[in-house]
């Protein structure tokens, strides 16, 4: 009975361990997917070919997982204007960006609240800064997930041996 318990205290801590590092995948693909979206929506919006709603609906086709939710939900959410501002539209989209921190939260919802706002050269200069910022942030989080991966998966694997020797 004993060794079923350590089997099963050491898989809950290994799949501990595991789902930390899958949200950290997940935050970082989430990051470098937003920035390559900014990117497009930058040179979309710049070109003054397309309105931001052609703009939005690029960035969606070209994005993936969470940031292609994200913009579908921005998207479904423009029937709304007149009731809601864009800006408004946009932070509750971004509201479910839930892998995000909060830091970089707020460099996605400050473009939302410049976007169909000023004039294209504004828009692009904003959608720079907030390129620059969430390519800092993404370079911060590869660098700690290279530093800490191992460190996620081990320590509850050490925490649960430990547990299990004090247990026999």
């Amino acid at each position: 009975m004993k060794t079923v318990g350590a089997l099963l205290l050491l898989s809950a801590a290994l799949l501990t361990g595991l789902e930390s590092q899958r949200r950290e995948k997940l935050r970082e693909n989430t990051l470098r997917s937003l920035n390559a979206s900014f990117t497009l929506l930058r040179s979309e919006i710049s070109s003054g070919l397309v309105t931001t709603e052609e703009a939005l609906e690029a960035a969606k086709a070209r994005s993936g997982g969470k940031t292609r939710e994200f913009y579908s939900r921005v998207l479904s959410g423009m029937d709304r204007l007149g009731d809601k501002t864009f800006a408004e539209i946009w932070t509750e989209a971004a509201e479910e960006l839930d892998a995000l921190s909060k830091e970089e939260r707020e460099a996605v919802d400050e473009v939302g609240a410049g976007l169909g706002r000023y004039d294209r050269e504004t828009v692009a200069a904003l959608l720079d800064r907030a390129e620059a910022r969430l390519g800092s942030m993404l370079g911060l989080l590869e660098k700690k997930r290279l530093k800490e991966g191992r460190l996620r998966l081990i320590l509850p694997l050490a925490a649960a041996a430990v547990f299990i020797i004090l247990m026999l």
